[in-house]
């Protein structure tokens, strides 16, 4: 029986590291928007937390019962599927955690065809200007992100959330061949630098037998003030890409020292088999002084 007991705890405490960030409800926040784009509708919406380090979620819902909705949301620069009846969300870190959240508005490319609408979210200054150089009538994607906020290197932090997403092993068989991942993203001081964790599981969606979880790459791209952490990112993964499978963790870079540091955003781009993209998502990392 105390054998049982302490399985039991094992795997509530292993499904509680991949709880999901988002339930099977609607997005909660401050910037609702019911979108009733034919023939996909669904529900934006974000909020500011302040916790212990400010942060912005953004959640897009998917209220079809059936089908999935692809998505690309331009400059929380966030990809990928909103799963049937269900809600989804990404968490990002503003470079100044003084920041005043502000109200910003992007585009949204929707469905197969990459239909366009635009949708309210909490942003900062360095979002805002890449929302300013949007196009709304075209929506052309905006230029990257700049980031000035500097913090002593007192001031390097752990910074740890739960996210998943949903994107298929064959984008040309996306119903079919959807995927869940469920992961954890660690930023952890060591010494007088840090490292950079991904901890995840990859499945098939529920109902979509067809996934191939041993078929994904994940890229880590960096720029802006990001691309000064490539030597540290080569070091680690010299190949540029890791291919995932089920499961498991994997450091995705280490930064040895530095005194001052400021907060970036890299991005995970995940490729199907062929290499086409179908998932995107922003992860924060420190960049130390030149």
């Amino acid at each position: 029986m105390q054998h049982l007991r302490l399985a039991v705890l094992a795997l509530a405490a292993s499904l509680a590291l991949f709880a999901p960030s988002c339930l099977a409800v609607p997005c909660t926040g401050d910037t609702p928007q019911h979108h009733t784009t034919h023939p996909f509708a669904f529900d934006t919406n974000s909020r500011a937390e302040s916790g212990s380090r400010l942060h912005f979620d953004v959640c897009i819902h998917n209220p079809d019962p059936k089908s999935y909705l692809r998505f690309a949301w331009f400059v929380p620069d966030w990809a990928g599927f909103a799963p049937p009846g269900d809600g989804i969300e990404e968490r990002r870190y503003p470079s100044d955690p003084r920041t005043v959240p502000t109200v910003l508005k992007s585009c949204i490319a929707y469905g197969n065809a990459g239909a366009l609408t635009t949708a309210e979210f909490y942003g900062d200054a360095d979002e805002k200007q890449a929302a300013d150089r949007e196009d709304p009538a075209s929506c052309k994607q905006a230029a990257p992100l700049l980031t000035s906020a500097w913090l002593s290197g007192s001031d390097l932090e752990r910074i740890d959330y739960a996210f998943r997403l949903f994107f298929p092993s064959e984008n040309g068989n996306a119903e079919a061949t959807m995927l869940a991942l469920a992961a954890h993203y660690t930023l952890k001081p060591e010494g007088t630098g840090y490292s950079s964790v991904l901890a995840y599981k990859l499945t098939r969606a529920p109902g979509r037998p067809d996934g191939d979880p041993q078929a994904i790459v994940m890229k880590p791209i960096l720029s802006g003030p990001a691309e000064r952490l490539t030597k540290s990112l080569h070091d680690q993964n010299p190949s540029g890409s890791i291919r995932l499978g089920e499961g498991g963790d994997g450091m995705l870079l280490r930064v040895k020292e530095g005194n001052s540091w400021q907060l970036a955003h890299a991005a995970l781009q995940f490729l199907d088999r062929s290499g086409v993209p179908v998932a995107r998502t922003q992860i924060p990392v420190f960049v130390p002084a030149q």
